[in-house]
């Protein structure tokens, strides 16, 4: 059976991310800010093939079940912000995720072709928090 052109589950043809760190010398500390960005472009999780000889009705499943598990690229933004003490003993950091508030999916539960439901799962939303690190 000839397979060329399928999409390859969990590849999509698009992925990229860039990250930017500044530190800033402070006579407390250390204080450092941190920005990064990674987009994923659109991708097919799960693969159904039809086999071979299979009715319009079952080929329409097929195709159908594929598109539920097709999603489109997104791109998250993050940041962080860290404060080191002079004697390298406490770090107090504020962070945040998915500052943008993306909607986008992560995974699939596709029955489409056998039980006719699928259901995707939703990615992290916007979050923020913190964290204080003690060395000793």
């Amino acid at each position: 059976m000839d397979r060329s052109g399928e999409d390859l589950p969990r590849l999509p043809e698009l992925t990229y991310s860039i990250g930017l760190t500044k530190t800033m010398d402070l006579d407390i500390g250390e204080l450092i800010a941190h920005a990064d960005y990674t987009y994923i472009g659109e991708q097919v999780i799960n693969i159904q093939t039809a086999a071979p000889g299979s009715t319009a009705e079952q080929l329409a499943a097929v195709e159908k079940a594929n598109d539920l598990s097709r999603f489109d690229g997104y791109g998250l933004l993050n940041a962080r912000l860290s404060l080191w003490t002079a004697d390298d003993s406490v770090e107090l950091s504020l962070w945040g995720r998915n500052l943008t508030e993306e909607e986008y999916y992560t995974a699939s539960f596709n029955l489409w072709t056998s039980m006719g439901f699928a259901t995707n799962f939703q990615g992290a939303p916007r979050t923020f928090g913190g964290s204080i690190k003690y060395l000793f």
